[in-house]
């Protein structure tokens, strides 16, 4: 992961830092300020198994940022969802612009040239994906970015909180997102056909049965101590006893299941060389345990050990390991869409 704060930057050097910083990305980045407040910025990218997650917020500042399309040919084409948080933003690109409001979805490409406004703050979850591995054409793609799609469609409602969550579990848990890859490649390719009105193409993604969208809800909001049978249920728009039919077929005990996931979180954050220092109670929490007692006790009755023991029986086999690969970031982080 790549983090970039501006917390803590002299106020008068901060506009000029943001404009070297985008102007240094393969695809450079023109900054044009309209009004400028000791803006502030905080920006996390990290790199998974399906393309580039980004978190950010902005505010302070009003003005747009400009890019054109990629002069370099070695440059993968990508499409990137803007998961769209807070504030006023209006995405421009291929002579159209979307203005969405918080939770809705706008696409783009590296492909064209494209432009940001920003009403003084501004936040977003971006998720940027290689057309390539779409099995798209770019033209196609092309085809459907720059509009707002709004989240209080039912079938976009269900791409955009996938989508969310799949970008939260990538920024907030160091964890691998290499199961989520397939899955989440689909859901971009649902989003588009159901854009370009492509129902051949939705016949085919829509093919994700809803026992393999529960298992990866569950996956996703590992994190989150509050989720139930019935916070499950209310996403999906089913009943909780439907729930429990559904996981029955698939010889799956809801409480065990998610017990044992979070075990598992929990021994690949503790094996982390990264989070080596991090405290056990941090631990407890990102794995989704109410409370590091609640951890502690339910690793000695599954494993036998405490979570400091886990943590040592781990370390060694965590020499030999490398944390994810991640391009190098410029000083700062990129604008929506890099």
């Amino acid at each position: 992961m790549r983090v970039f704060s501006l917390a803590g930057v002299p106020a008068g050097a901060r506009v000029e830092l943001l404009r070297d910083a985008f102007g240094s990305y393969p695809i450079p980045m023109r900054l044009e300020l309209s009004r400028a407040d000791a803006p502030m910025a905080e920006f996390h990218r990290v790199q998974t198994a399906f393309g580039v997650v980004e978190g950010f917020r902005v505010s302070g500042a009003t003005g747009i940022v400009r890019r054109g399309p990629a002069a370099d040919s070695a440059l993968p084409e990508q499409v990137t969802i803007h998961l769209e948080r807070s504030g006023h933003v209006v995405l421009e690109q291929d002579g159209r612009s979307a203005a969405p409001r918080p939770g809705d979805l706008v696409l783009s490409t590296n492909t064209l040239p494209f432009a940001t406004r920003q009403e003084w703050e501004s936040a977003q979850h971006t998720v940027s994906i290689e057309i390539a591995d779409l099995g798209l054409d770019p033209g196609v793609v092309a085809g459907a970015t720059a509009l707002a799609l709004s989240a209080r469609d039912p079938l976009l409602q269900v791409i955009a909180a996938f989508l969310g969550s799949t970008a939260r579990a990538a920024l907030d848990q160091r964890t691998s997102m290499d199961a989520l890859a397939p899955v989440t490649r689909e859901m971009v390719r649902v989003l588009i056909a159901t854009v370009l009105r492509d129902e051949n193409r939705l016949r085919s993604a829509l093919a994700l049965s809803l026992a393999e969208r529960l298992m990866l809800f569950i996956d996703l909001h590992l994190a989150d101590p509050e989720l139930s049978a019935a916070m499950i249920a209310r996403a999906h728009a089913i009943s909780v006893r439907y729930l429990y039919v559904v996981l029955r077929s698939r010889g799956v005990s809801l409480g065990d299941h998610i017990r044992g996931r979070r075990i598992t979180r929990a021994r690949q954050l503790l094996a982390d060389p990264v989070l080596g220092n991090r405290p056990l109670a941090e631990i407890a929490r990102l794995s989704g345990f109410a409370d590091y007692s609640t951890f502690a006790r339910t690793l000695r009755a599954t494993l036998g050990v405490s979570p400091r023991e886990l943590r040592a029986d781990l370390a060694p086999a965590s020499v030999h390991g490398s944390p994810t690969e991640v391009r190098p970031m410029p000083r700062t982080a990129p604008a929506a869409g890099s």
